[in-house]
């Protein structure tokens, strides 16, 4: 459905315009008197000077009065439901609030308002809580322009982990302030006392925890400035690295959620040293861009899809097929994108399922060629949204081959397409 055939009690709020491919992809989410109504979307892909090419939607075209009655009330007592919450639940009393207090209008099953809080888990993950007005529980899912004065900083880093490269001599563009490590664009910090401080070089020993942010800043700004090049990728977002979450333990953590990624040190038992190692750096940093183009969920089989584009954009930047090959401390890599799993081969695991994605476009590259795969790959991506599965990246998968490739490499792809069962 279109905005303009919505009710007048619900408004469309257009979220900032990305660029990539050459297309422009925008998402609008439907609210109502200032609250958000969950899982509403409407994604517009456009081709530049064409308009609108393609457009996916999940909206809802009414609120009855008495659930916005319910929803402003709740919102008038949100802070004795929240008092009323952690009294039922007081493990969540030491955690801390990573996202406002907020009411919203939930659709699944039914329509009905209910107030939600995003906390940081003492595991360094972010989790999702949703209660009722008498703080009552009802789920907690972990997710897993001004002009800026830019300086030259000379620095040490692996350029390609240390596992591929030597500690190297380098210069990083940064911000000129007197604390942090920032460009317009990303920005890292550190749960470590150890701060980066004043104008001064950033050439510092490995065993200084300011390394781990320096590291961690290259391999990021590095993947950052390659989706820049390579597919045109246009936007306005600040994407945040917290090092050393957890600190004075020294976590596993390595996730991204809501612009923000957040890295242990690792327990030198599982994993080490994870802020240096490249793949699991871009591996997350490529969900902040996946996150502006498409919205995929981080759960499910949209979940899935989300991790194997991660893992493609990651194994294709550094053209090596292993993920966590330098941190990884039970084998020589935790896993690989060389593998050709089918869909009929999917078993609800989300790394697992993610390699039907991942798998498809790395053999896929070698058949036709790494540019062409990575335009298709996007162009795909660009399609994808909050509510997509596997069959609509089937569908999409094939319509864009179509109209993106020639006959001979659509041949190609529909032969991987049909070996992996994938329509």
């Amino acid at each position: 459905m279109r905005p303009e055939i919505l009710t007048q009690e619900i408004q469309v709020k257009s979220l900032p315009i990305w660029s990539s491919s050459n297309e422009d992809v925008q998402f609008s989410e439907q609210v109502v008197s200032n609250f958000r109504i969950e899982n509403t979307f409407i994604k517009t892909v456009s081709i530049k000077n064409s308009g609108a090419a393609f457009e996916i939607s999940s909206l809802v075209l009414h609120i009855p009065k008495h659930i916005l009655a319910e929803a402003e009330e709740m919102d008038h007592h949100k802070t004795s439901s929240w008092l009323l919450f952690l009294e039922k639940n007081p493990v969540y009393k030491s955690l801390k609030v990573a996202a406002p207090l907020e009411v919203i209008i939930a659709t699944d099953p039914k329509l009905k308002p209910i107030l939600k809080v995003s906390v940081d888990s003492r595991q360094g993950d972010i989790i999702s809580v949703s209660f009722n007005k008498k703080g009552n529980l009802i789920s907690a899912i972990r997710m897993g322009s001004n002009l800026t004065e830019m300086a030259e900083v000379p620095a040490l880093a692996f350029p390609k982990g240390p596992k591929k490269s030597d500690l190297t001599a380098i210069l990083l563009n940064r911000i000129v302030q007197p604390f942090g490590l920032a460009t317009p664009f990303l920005e890292v910090v550190s749960e470590s006392p150890n701060k980066i401080t004043g104008f001064q070089s950033l050439e510092y020993a490995t065993t200084d925890d300011r390394f781990d942010q320096v590291q961690a800043f290259y391999f990021s700004q590095e993947i950052l400035k390659w989706f820049k090049e390579k597919i045109s990728l246009q936007g306005t977002v600040k994407l945040s690295i917290v090092t050393n979450l957890g600190y004075p333990e020294k976590t596993n953590a390595a996730f991204y959620f809501q612009n923000q990624i957040r890295l242990g040190a690792g327990d030198d038992i599982t994993f080490s040293k994870i802020p240096w190692d490249p793949t699991i750096v871009m591996h997350e940093t490529s969900h902040a861009v996946i996150d502006v183009l498409s919205h995929l969920p981080f759960q499910g089989e949209g979940g899935s899809i989300n991790e194997g584009y991660a893992d493609f954009f990651t194994t294709y930047y550094l053209n090596s097929p292993f993920l966590a090959d330098s941190s990884y401390q039970k084998a020589d890599y935790k896993r690989t994108v060389d593998q050709a799993l089918t869909l009929a081969q999917k078993n609800g695991g989300l790394y697992h399922d993610s390699a039907i994605v991942s798998g498809f476009f790395w053999s896929l590259k070698k058949l036709i060629s790494p540019e062409k795969t990575l335009t298709l790959a996007v162009h795909v991506l660009n399609r994808l949204g909050p509510q997509s599965n596997f069959k609509d990246f089937a569908l999409n998968l094939n319509e864009q081959s179509r109209q993106l490739l020639n006959k001979d490499d659509f041949k190609k792809v529909s032969l991987l397409i049909k070996e992996r069962e994938l329509l």
